[in-house]
């Protein structure tokens, strides 16, 4: 039965006759989309506040040690629950922390403005940098998910940093652009990573929490402005 997702409007051929989206990262994209909108209420009085949250800091170092393979860096206002059409979502929805983590983190950043005025054409510099940038971004959330990855694709979305940092666009990017430093920083995390892993066939890969949250806001803000991309469509060594 064919369908039409109502975040990337693509058709598809649901598998269930209650499926609405054609993927979990159109359906999770949705869903922060409609979350991000909802209006931040004051914390309450007996609600502790936290600078930050991390994952369970004895079963990361554990992982890391056994897998060498963790990419690493270095409480929240309760946030009123959306009103969800029974039509739409099969589930009741639950205070998620880690999504109220997102959401806070993605409304501190206050991106659009700049985003907008660095990506407002086609041929520049930072517009060819994002096309890349959120191709990239998939990838590495995308192998969190995984239960084991080649590390050869490890590899290869590695390079593919580094031809981005390399390349004459990322020299020419403007001030404002937002992510400039942070395209330097993954390539710098992901080149340690291959480093530990460059004689292993696959690798467990997982991100902090902290990690995740900054790429699905990447991807969530490049989202608005630039296509989604597959990695072979794109040419990193000419970015």
């Amino acid at each position: 039965m064919e369908k039409t997702c109502p975040y990337c409007e693509k058709t598809f051929a649901g598998k269930r006759t209650d499926s609405l989206y054609c993927s979990p990262s159109c359906r999770q994209m949705a869903y922060i989309g409609r979350k991000t909108k909802v209006e931040l209420l004051p914390p309450r009085s007996d609600q502790h506040i936290a600078s930050g949250l991390t994952g369970n800091d004895d079963t990361s170092a554990a992982e890391a040690k056994r897998t060498g393979t963790s990419v690493s860096t270095d409480t929240l206002p309760e946030i009123q629950k959306p009103s969800i059409d029974a039509s739409e979502e099969k589930y009741t929805p639950y205070q998620s922390r880690f999504l109220d983590s997102l959401i806070e983190f993605t409304n501190e950043r206050h991106q659009q403005s700049s985003l907008e005025t660095c990506l407002m054409h086609e041929d520049l510099p930072s517009y060819s940098v994002s096309l890349h940038l959120r191709c990239l971004v998939e990838c590495l959330l995308i192998f969190s998910e995984l239960k084991f990855l080649k590390v050869d694709d490890l590899m290869e979305v590695c390079n593919a940093f580094t031809y981005m940092v390399r390349s004459k666009n990322y020299a020419l990017l403007p001030r404002e652009y937002p992510y400039t430093d942070a395209i330097l920083m993954l390539k710098e995390k992901l080149k340690r990573v291959c480093l530990k892993v460059e004689n292993a066939d696959q690798i467990k890969f997982r991100l902090t929490q902290q990690d995740k949250i900054e790429l699905i806001a990447t991807r969530f803000e490049l989202a608005k402005f630039i296509p989604k991309r597959q990695f072979n469509e794109l040419d990193f060594e000419h970015v």
